[in-house]
């Protein structure tokens, strides 16, 4: 009797082992058999959360789906996604930032054509086609020859000046409505004694290009521009040694931050000399006083406000032209990803209704349609809303449109050589239209 008692205890031990072990296996081949896809971002605090939120919130759709995001700084990710790109190992979703960028990598066969799988999708909670959801214009970005090869992802960003209402209250200066004002500005603002108003870091270069090309916009026009990048027009213009003569006139005003070229935009210490307000204004994307919520609070983050590049009087440009993207960045799935649909299923997550308001409060807005009633509520955001859509045209990014290396870095080189009085403004020109030449041809007849 004892030996048949414990001989069905052990049977009973045996099943119930085993039972757990079949529970242990099945549970790790539902975590093996998961699709993993990575994802490349630049986000930093608050948004870094909020991308991570809508990580989750697709995963919780789709349960057999693992993305894993990695977060890089800006200027790192700019140098690490061309190495692995050039190496063809890049992660499965990944962000530049429009336009003549992507170009390079479709030629490659190195992006997945998304035209029929956008064409399908619906915009999640909201019942609208996906194509319809975001706006025409964010779309053109990522169109090459009547096929789509990406999709929107991240926020409206423009140029504008972010300036310190408190300070300029305090000194008794007002928002320029002409070029000449805003030097006068700037010398009022050093005679009150800031003695550098203007924040600045340049030392990963880009930061510069934006006094290159409002200049340029309000003396010469984005029809200069086009013609530039179709062949049709020369950096000799006068226009663009003009917009070189101001820059360098700035520089000797002492308008920009003591050591701009050696400091660091993603270190923050630029925006660090407006948080102890030795700066009050500064010329970057609108998305600036972001950051400044992160690095110094709620309470310095109400403190600022944005105004647009006021006109050059005498000047060709239209005022209302901007200089940005309807987007920032546009994301792309690679060719190796095995995960097509599922890896373009996930990225409107990025834009969804939650991921719009979490945003608005912010003063951030996603290049998406049909949000007027959120808007409402976020003073912030309708302010950035009507300045976006009150442009007539808009310039994407220089180091976005030329973004072949020899020709968006040399942009970049050039334009840092002329801040740092390096240069003088005929050999800028001079370099510039031999970059051009060597990367795109020569003019076209």
């Amino acid at each position: 009797m004892i030996g048949k008692r414990i001989g069905k205890r052990l049977v009973s031990m045996l099943v119930i082992i085993g039972g757990v072990l079949l529970l242990l296996v099945g549970s790790s081949s539902v975590a093996l058999s998961k699709k993993v896809i990575t994802f490349w971002y630049i986000e930093p605090e608050p948004f870094a959360t909020m991308i991570e939120d809508s990580i989750k919130r697709f995963e919780e759709a789709n349960p057999d789906v693992d993305i894993k995001g990695v977060q890089y700084p800006h200027q790192q990710y700019k140098t690490k996604i061309r190495v692995v790109l050039a190496a063809g190992n890049p992660p499965d979703i990944w962000f530049l930032w429009g336009d003549e960028g992507v170009r390079p990598y479709i030629e490659a066969g190195m992006v997945h054509d998304i035209t029929d799988l956008v064409h399908e999708m619906d915009a999640m909670e909201t019942g609208v086609p996906i194509y319809d959801y975001f706006l025409p214009t964010a779309w053109d970005l990522v169109t090459q020859k009547g096929r789509i090869w990406g999709m929107p992802g991240c926020m409206i960003t423009f140029c504008v000046f972010t300036y310190n209402k408190s300070l300029f209250n305090r000194y008794g200066v007002t928002i320029p409505e002409t070029y000449s004002e805003l030097k006068s500005l700037i010398v009022k603002l050093q005679q009150a004694g800031l003695e550098h108003p203007v924040a600045l870091a340049n030392k990963a270069k880009w930061a510069g290009l934006y006094w290159l090309a409002m200049i340029s916009l309000r003396l010469g026009g984005i029809d200069l521009w086009e013609k530039v990048r179709s062949r049709d027009a020369s950096f000799t213009n006068p226009v663009f040694v003009k917009t070189f003569e101001e820059n360098q006139e700035l520089v000797r005003m002492g308008a920009f931050s003591e050591g701009f070229q050696g400091l660091d935009w993603d270190a923050g210490q630029d925006r660090a000399l407006m948080y102890t307000e030795k700066a009050a204004l500064a010329l970057y994307d609108n998305d600036l006083p972001d950051y400044m919520v992160t690095e110094a609070g709620t309470e310095f983050f109400e403190k600022v406000d944005v105004f647009p590049f006021p006109r050059i009087v005498g000047g060709k440009g239209d005022p209302n032209t901007g200089y940005g993207t309807p987007g920032a960045h546009f994301f792309h799935v690679s060719k190796t990803c095995p995960y097509l649909k599922e890896a373009v299923e996930f990225i409107p997550y990025l834009s969804d209704r939650i991921a719009i308001e979490e945003r608005l409060r912010y003063g951030r807005v996603l290049p998406v349609k049909g949000i007027e009633d959120l808007l409402v509520k976020y003073p912030r955001a309708a302010n950035i809303y009507d300045l976006f859509f009150g442009f007539g045209r808009v310039l994407a990014n220089l180091d976005v449109i030329f973004f072949l290396p020899e020709m968006g870095d040399e942009i970049m080189d050039v334009s840092q050589d002329v801040l740092g009085l390096e240069i003088t403004p005929e050999e800028a020109v001079k370099r510039l239209d031999e970059a051009i030449t060597a990367a795109y041809g020569p003019l076209r007849k």
